[in-house]
């Protein structure tokens, strides 16, 4: 099913437990989501504050971008967002991308995008991961394309925090990601599309604000690592009183 922006709907898509059903019983198999801890990721004013300040960010949209730089999938996503900001930036002067990590792959990426968009682009370099919820409560909403991306933890992180989220319509991102509801996903290499994407939440402060109070309630509810290992925990003692009988 492809909704009206291209994107399928994650309710239809195959899941792992399609495949495992093949050779295990339904009501054998059970699913449970990966999850972060959620006490680590939340929003905190005066940490946003401090890197506004530090990055003469006061006034300006500012979206956040966070991957681990290596020379594959990984730098080619972030290749994808410099070049769908591009446009961006050019229509909403105030527009700032902020992007965290590093690798082998990061003085290619600066010249990139000092080429395309000058300096309205910032580096961070490598953030530890304790520290990466400053991060997010400095930024207005979080986008990282995530070509093949497996899972993507910064979803859940960047949404616990209350950011709305874009990314495109791969595996990872539609089970981390709401479309609609906590962020807003476009087709793969659908450059044009992240771009329209960014402009709207770059535009409708409403949307934005719905997104950021859904997301880590969504975050919270599906996706709380002791939540989950919780029910890890609940179906293995189940199957051990099965076993015993």
């Amino acid at each position: 099913k492809i909704s009206e922006d291209g994107v399928k709907d994650v309710k239809t898509l195959t899941p792992y437990s399609f495949y495992l059903s093949r050779i295990i019983l339904p009501e054998k198999l059970s699913h449970t989501s990966p999850g972060i801890d959620t006490s680590i990721f939340s929003y905190c004013r005066q940490s946003a504050e401090r890197i506004r300040d530090e990055y003469h960010l006061h006034g300006k949209k500012v979206i956040l971008s966070a991957a681990m730089l290596r020379e594959d999938v990984k730098a080619e996503s972030i290749s994808d967002l410099i070049d769908a900001f591009k446009p961006v930036v050019e229509e909403i002067h105030e527009a700032r991308l902020i992007i965290a990590g590093d690798g082998e792959a990061l003085s290619r990426l600066q010249k990139s995008a000092s080429d395309k968009v000058g300096d309205k682009i910032i580096f961070l370099g490598r953030i530890e991961r304790q520290e990466m919820y400053k991060y997010y409560s400095s930024a207005d909403f979080f986008a990282y394309p995530g070509i093949n991306e497996a899972f993507g933890m910064v979803y859940l992180e960047a949404q616990c925090c209350g950011l709305p989220v874009l990314a495109y319509s791969t595996r990872g991102p539609q089970e981390a990601v709401a479309h609609g509801e906590t962020g807003l996903l476009s087709p793969q290499g659908d450059i044009a599309g992240l771009s329209r994407n960014m402009l709207k939440l770059l535009k409708d402060k409403d949307l934005r604000e719905r997104m950021s109070k859904a997301a880590p309630k969504r975050i919270k509810k599906n996706f709380d690592l002791n939540d989950n290992l919780r029910r890890v925990n609940i179906k293995l003692e189940e199957i051990i009183i099965r076993r015993d009988r």
